[in-house]
């Protein structure tokens, strides 16, 4: 339940995608993210998971996995605590017997990249996690060369995407001249 702070008056919007929902799916149980068990996530997390994933910013760890799980603990505050690391990596992923391991390095490549801080408490060392603002706190020089990576990421990225799109365009062409007949 909701604390009754929290809770705001709908606004049309919010109105209008209700009816249009209750409209099309009367009989459908849509996830709302209301109640016990959801975290607010920024809009420009897809973007952030492309920028995880690519390359050039994380080499060939991918940490996107691990924020996911961490976002999901997320319940308030900005602070995770983490009780059981195995079953964390499990949630990111990774099983065998390095699923741990996995899992404390892309940890580690988080916190260098200052999307998270960790404090250990006794001895463990990935105790408490909070999920940073980025970079807003940092020195000019830092946040300069943190936007030069990221920057170099996105371009990567979106080159990657744009042959990807050429490619599917160039295969429906290719499927549509099979069925034409001359």
């Amino acid at each position: 339940m909701l604390p009754t702070n929290s809770i705001k008056k709908k606004s049309p919007a919010t109105k209008r995608r209700e009816h249009l929902r209750s409209e099309y799916w009367p009989k459908v149980d849509a996830w709302t993210g209301a109640g016990d068990g959801w975290f607010r996530a920024p809009r420009t997390l897809p973007l952030l998971f492309l920028l995880l994933r690519s390359k050039r910013l994380s080499g060939k760890k991918d940490p996107s996995r691990v924020y996911m799980a961490l976002l999901a603990r997320h319940v308030d505050s900005g602070l995770v605590e983490v009780t059981n690391e195995a079953e964390l990596a499990y949630e990111s992923g990774y099983t065998g017997q390095r699923a741990v391991r996995t899992w404390q390095e892309r940890m580690l490549l988080l916190q260098e990249l200052g999307l998270i801080r960790i404090r250990p408490s006794g001895n463990q060392k990935y105790r408490y996690v909070v999920l940073s603002e980025g970079i807003h706190h940092r020195p000019d020089d830092e946040c300069l060369e943190i936007f030069d990576r990221c920057k170099a990421a996105f371009e990567y990225v979106f080159r990657e995407l744009q042959v990807q799109i050429e490619d599917a365009r160039a295969y429906m062409t290719s499927l549509g001249a099979i069925g034409v007949k001359k």
